[in-house]
């Protein structure tokens, strides 16, 4: 049995590739029956099975063209179901993705067991699409399953097949447009190392696009010319009860095959199409298309793709001048309008050398080759508990000699410890070796391979210790990954007296696998054994848009019912967020004052998008759009008012495309459009930013003045350290224009000011003797109340401050809410408690 995964799968929106690392090179597996590299990603009943692969797609030519399941990859991490007509069968895409990978396990590998493989998804793939990946592995057999992402399995196969003299020191970039998503990804391949620099994207952009936009500019208007079908009607062929719904699918599929006959012919024609107004009558009919007219289709798409580059080259303050070559990737690549077009319009060399098809799984091969099978359980509880011993290693992952040196530093209790280190193919083993403060070791390595290495410690028992110390992976003459990137921040909702900001737990950029922990406060009282419970919801997206511009991937639950005691308001509760290479997350929660801990608390909640929600939601955007742009003429400010007007008129667009889809709708349409709809959100929060800056930066002056003061009068050296550190945040938020990083900042300050003011003895007596003048008539319970005033005087007389800061917060408990308010404004403080 292999001691690597060695196998690697590219699944794919239209076709899907399994390859596999042998004898050190990558093989890809052709299907042993129809003798392809390629299987169709396509699945349809017949009789009592699934058939897959070809024999579905070739259905779609067929009356039953609409019993075929195609493109479900974009729909991983969705609530969506698909539903075969003929047999009332609906399965999940995560259950149809299973069908195809085991397809491949079975068929390509040809009955050898298949226990652990690499599967690739789209950098631009949000937590629970890559999730949902893992799932679907795990439903087809997989006992592991490990994420790589797309661009990186594509530079992997490119610098491990090309010569290296030709990876030039400059940074260069992957181009991924496949048949349902798009990836551009910024690559370096210096001091022998492959490392991602940055990425953009689009889940909803590929082939099936270019297919759906033939079928609306070329296949409709002749229905409409020709067969008198009315615009509205357009709706019948998407919704899953339309009458026309069977004509759909073939005309997708014509669509597909002129697309590929226009890449190398100058003319095609979609021909044996039907379509008849009564659905039962149809007629057949040829529809011709030049290649000139597909590419003036073509090109809004493509440029779309180049504007994301753009805007990755701009984020990194690069120029097309800096990037050494773009590497085409991707089924949708082979068209030579879109090789031309991203070569024109960035003005830097396209490389074609490598086969657009296959390159992600064999790149999948490679890192596979790289990663030990491990088929133990993978449940675990996340705790911060740290082993008694520790050993950090230190080696060159890439290499270029047939040595290499590996050095490891000890630390902790380390008597009666041994190690040893052999490598996996058995050419080298160290043999057992005390455990020193720090060793050395040289390694031999197999020239042009992927050696892998396991170090393991011992007791004087021979017991294993355990240690995270994963795999040393050198690759000679090799490109090995220095790592996956987190591909966007991962943040938690942080609600504070009703301001909603995000706050980075995991940042964009981070090398997974990545661990953290952050402190987060009890919004509200929740009792033993109660339904209440407390909610912190996770989001994927920039931390200085607000969280309706980012994506909600599921929340932290903690219920009453599970509470050994009391959680009151404020409470601290420290959050444990771990992530794997595959960016599988998971989320423990430790409460302090109760010493609880909870394990594997995070839901994660499947992408669910309805029409009637996206509607209103559109509408609602619409009318803020247009707030935004009377408030603009008002002030003047008449550029970002002409920046607003584009806004609306691409939210009426969304509104249009809204409205006219089905309730119904089978296709990813939905989703496409409440992805515009947040990049409009996070585009009208960056146009109204300059003005809430300026009201802020009045704000962050009031602020921070009041908190100097505090802090010269009753403030200690880490509370003078701490508003210096906060007072830069703020200074950084105000330089680069981000309100909400400004707004978190003020709110530090302020509550480096109400910390001040809450174990300050003046400031808690002036705030008792201001209740009781005040307030002492209004209290819900006066009995209550007056124990405690009493138990205050009694504090002031002995000097017990702690004591008297806990009977204001009671007193102050005790008063009617509109009261409680009234207080805050009047004394300018915050109040404890609830």
């Amino acid at each position: 049995m292999n001691e690597n995964i060695n196998v690697g799968i590219d699944l794919g929106t239209t076709n899907s590739v399994i390859a596999v690392f042998e004898n050190g090179k990558v093989v890809v597996r052709k299907h042993n029956q129809t003798h392809k590299d390629t299987l169709p990603s396509a699945v349809m009943p017949k009789r009592d099975k699934l058939v897959v692969g070809d024999k579905a797609k070739s259905e779609a030519f067929g009356p039953r063209g609409d019993d075929v399941a195609f493109a479900f990859k974009r729909k991983m991490g969705t609530s969506e179901r698909i539903r075969f007509r003929s047999t009332g069968q609906e399965f999940t895409p995560v259950e149809l993705s299973a069908i195809v990978i085991k397809e491949l396990r079975e068929r390509h590998l040809q009955g050898d067991p298949l226990e652990a493989a690499v599967i690739t998804v789209p950098a631009s793939f949000d937590l629970t699409q890559s999730h949902a990946t893992v799932e679907a592995g795990r439903l087809a057999g997989l006992k592991q399953v490990v994420n790589l992402q797309e661009p990186i399995a594509a530079s992997l196969a490119y610098a491990n097949t090309v010569d290296r003299e030709t990876l030039p020191d400059e940074p260069w970039l992957v181009y991924d447009l496949g048949g349902g998503t798009f990836d551009v990804a910024l690559i370096s391949t210096t001091g022998g190392e492959l490392k991602v620099i940055d990425h953009e994207g689009d889940n909803f952009l590929g082939g099936v696009d270019i297919d759906r936009l033939l079928v609306e500019r070329f296949i409709f208007p002749y229905l409409e010319r020709e067969f008198a079908l009315q615009p509205e009607m357009r709706a019948e062929f998407t919704a899953s009860s339309g009458r026309y719904r069977a004509f759909y699918s073939r005309f997708m599929q014509g669509a597909e095959a002129a697309k590929k006959e226009l890449s190398t012919n100058s003319a095609a024609t979609i021909d044996e199409l039907q379509f008849g107004i009564d659905p039962d009558d149809p007629a057949e009919f040829d529809l011709p298309i030049t290649r000139s007219e597909f590419e003036e289709c073509l090109r809004p798409i493509v440029d779309q793709t180049v504007d994301l580059i753009n805007r990755l080259l701009t984020r990194n303050q690069l120029q097309s001048i800096d990037i050494a070559f773009v590497l085409m990737v991707g089924g949708s690549t082979y068209i030579p309008f879109v090789r031309r077009r991203v070569g024109e319009r960035i003005g830097v060399e396209v490389r074609t050398n490598i086969c657009p098809i296959t390159a992600i799984a064999q790149g999948a091969a490679y890192f596979a080759a790289t990663r030990a099978i491990d088929l133990t359980d993978k449940s675990r509880t996340l705790t911060d508990s740290e082993p008694a011993v520790s050993v950090r290693l230190a080696y060159e992952r890439c290499s270029v000699h047939t040595t290499e040196i590996l050095a490891g530093r000890v630390e902790g209790n380390r008597h009666g410890l041994s190690y040893r280190i052999e490598r996996a193919d058995g050419g080298f083993d160290s043999g057992l070796k005390p455990l020193e403060e720090r060793f050395m070791e040289d390694l031999p390595l197999v020239v042009d391979a992927f050696n892998i290495f396991r170090v393991r410690v011992v007791d004087s028992h021979g017991g294993a210790v355990a240690l995270d110390l994963g795999e040393v992976c050198i690759a000679q003459g090799k490109f090995a990954p220095l790592g996956q990137p987190l591909t966007s921040h991962v943040c938690l909702e942080h609600d504070d007296s009703g301001s909603t900001r995000l706050r980075a737990i995991l940042k964009r950029g981070t090398i997974l696998p990545a661990k953290a922990t952050a402190l987060v406060e009890a919004t509200k009282s929740v009792s033993r054994g109660s339904k209440d419970c407390l909610t912190f919801n996770v989001y994927e997206g920039d931390p200085t848009l607000p969280p309706e511009a980012c994506k909600r991937l599921g929340r932290l639950e903690i219920v009453g019912s599970d509470l050994e005691r009391d959680v009151r308001k404020g409470a601290a509760i420290s959050c444990y967020i771990s992530m794997e290479e595959s960016r599988v997350l998971t989320v423990a929660a430790e409460i302090e004052e109760t010493d609880q801990f909870f394990s594997e608390v995070l839901t994660l909640e499947k992408r669910d998008v309805r029409m009637r929600e996206l509607r209103c939601d559109t509408e609602t955007l619409q009318e803020q759009i247009e707030a935004s742009i009377e408030t603009a003429n008002a002030e003047q400010s008449y550029e970002r008012s002409k920046q607003l007007k584009s806004l609306s008129r691409r939210i009426e667009k969304v509104q249009e495309a809204a409205w006219e889809a089905p309730e119904d709708d089978t296709t990813d349409r939905r989703f496409q459009l409440d992805d515009e709809k947040r990049a409009i959100v996070q585009e009208l929060y960056r146009l109204e930013s300059p003005g809430r800056i300026g009201h802020l930066a009045d704000q962050f002056k009031e602020s921070i003045g009041a908190a100097e003061v505090a802090v010269a009068e009753g403030g200690s050296d880490l509370d003078r350290r701490r508003l210096e550190d906060v007072r830069q945040r703020a200074q950084a938020a105000l330089l680069n224009e981000h309100p909400r990083e400004l707004e978190a900042a003020i709110e530090d300050i302020d509550e480096i000011r109400y910390g001040i003011f809450w174990r300050s003895p003046r400031a808690l007596v002036a705030l008792f003797q201001n209740i009781v003048t005040n307030e002492y008539s209004r209290f819900n319970d006066t009995e209550l109340a007056d124990a405690h005033i009493q138990a205050g005087r009694l504090a002031i007389e002995n000097s017990d401050w702690m004591r008297l800061r806990d009977v204001n917060i009671t007193l102050i408990q005790l008063l009617p809410e509109r009261d409680q308010a009234d207080l805050a404004n009047r004394t300018g403080i915050r109040i404890l408690g609830e």
